[in-house]
């Protein structure tokens, strides 16, 4: 999960410290940035620069996502009704979604004699723009690019809902904290 981490940034990073960085992380969007996500850099340092926490920040090229995302949102089905690569797939939303998902637009102006390029609000509410942006920058981070594709297609529609286990009373009498400990499975969702 990736938290936008410009707007209450300290409760942001205290929430974040909460859980593992391999499940939630503090993210803050970088408009001029040139690549999709930059390396993490610590946000627990001294006024010295000395690193005293674990806690790392990654930035979003947000514009150059925005770029990627409104490219997609205008690709079509073919003849057939078949969608291209990268199309979007969305279920029955109503039209504040969508207004919220295109709530900006790139503009251009000229200042000082340079052009000048960024996304202006055209639509108070872009909280489904935001979600998808930190969403794919997610992806970015766990790797998903990278996954082959014999693994793309197992995770495709195969999940299957976790079977519940049952507690038997030899479970309780031989319950201590180090036994739960040791019984814990690292999850595989952001396996890379």
């Amino acid at each position: 999960m990736a938290i936008d981490s410009g707007f209450n940034t300290t409760q942001v990073y205290n929430f974040c410290r909460r859980f593992d960085a391999s499940r939630v992380i503090p993210t803050k969007g970088q408009d001029k940035q040139a690549i999709p996500v930059e390396r993490s850099k610590s946000v627990d340092r001294t006024k010295a620069g000395k690193q005293i926490g674990k806690l790392k920040q990654w930035n979003v090229g947000v514009s150059l996502l925005k770029s990627e995302l409104y490219g997609y949102l205008r690709l079509e089905k073919d003849e057939k009704g078949t969608p291209p690569p990268c199309y979007c797939h969305f279920p029955e939303y109503g039209e504040h979604y969508f207004r919220g998902l295109t709530a900006e637009e790139q503009v251009t102006k000229i200042i000082k004699g340079y052009q000048k390029t960024y996304w202006q609000k055209v639509y108070d509410r872009n909280e489904p723009l935001d979600c998808r942006i930190y969403a794919r920058a997610a992806s970015i981070i766990v790797g998903i690019d990278r996954f082959p594709e014999d693994k793309l297609k197992s995770m495709a529609g195969t999940s299957t809902p976790a079977k519940s286990r049952r507690t038997t009373e030899s479970d309780e009498e031989n319950y201590t904290p180090q036994s739960r400990e040791r019984k814990r499975r690292r999850s595989e969702f952001w396996d890379r």
